[in-house]
């Protein structure tokens, strides 16, 4: 019995090594695995499911065991329309992100996907809520919004037809932000439990922005930050 303790600790031992060593082979060639790195062999992740289009979410499938099934967006679905779902996209906004998908890793093996070739950009859905000062309405609606760069300090913000409204530059320590219905505005990032939050104001307009909210968190922080 002891010995067949040990010689299964020891496989065991010498199958994580393997996939460590896999995924960092595998880091060399796919912006992908190289961005993930520790999250996918945190995971003993042997395939990858995401979105083709690089301003849908960064949400990602994986499995942790030799898949078979060609069929798994069904999986995939659930995981990113959790997120955009909650900021208030449309079924039709989803099935977007969904179906322009695929395999960037399967079983170990990099797949024609883009994702492997460049991956500059996290981005997570979000809602973006403004007023019109000197009014009481309140108005908002589903974004996508970049969080985090890996080549250089701009950022892009999506509507629901995935059209890029605004533009960020970060010039630490504020932001630089222009809006096709806003205008120019300064402000500044916040960031709790991966969620990002912006608050900020110009002549015309009130505007806040937060990722991987629900609309009731950002209608409260709207009227605690600026009344009404």
């Amino acid at each position: 019995m002891g010995f067949k303790m040990i010689l299964a600790a020891v496989l065991c031992l010498a199958t994580q090594g393997a996939v460590a060593q896999t995924m960092d082979q595998l880091s060399g060639k796919s912006a992908f695995v190289r961005n993930h790195l520790n999250s996918l062999k945190r995971n003993q992740a042997v395939s990858a499911y995401a979105s083709t289009k690089a301003y849908c979410p960064t949400v990602y499938w994986y499995s942790s065991r030799t898949v078979y099934s060609n069929d798994v967006k069904s999986s995939f679905r659930e995981d990113i329309y959790r997120e955009m779902k909650q900021a208030g996209f449309s079924a039709q906004a989803v099935n977007h992100c969904v179906e322009n998908s695929g395999y960037v890793i399967e079983n170990y093996r990099l797949k024609s996907h883009p994702k492997n070739v460049s991956e500059k950009r996290v981005v997570h859905a979000g809602i973006l809520m403004f007023r019109k000062k000197g009014e009481a309405a309140i108005s908002s609606f589903p974004v996508l919004a970049e969080v985090y760069t890996y080549d250089k300090d701009t950022f892009r913000v999506f509507d629901g037809r995935f059209k890029e409204i605004c533009s960020i530059i970060d010039n630490d320590p504020g932001l630089n932000v222009k809006c096709s219905t806003f205008g120019a505005f300064n402000a500044h990032w916040t960031s709790s439990k991966g969620r990002r939050t912006l608050i900020s104001s110009n002549g015309a307009y009130e505007v806040i922005l937060v990722t991987r909210r629900t609309a009731s968190f950002a209608k409260n922080l709207f009227r605690k930050t600026f009344g009404g």
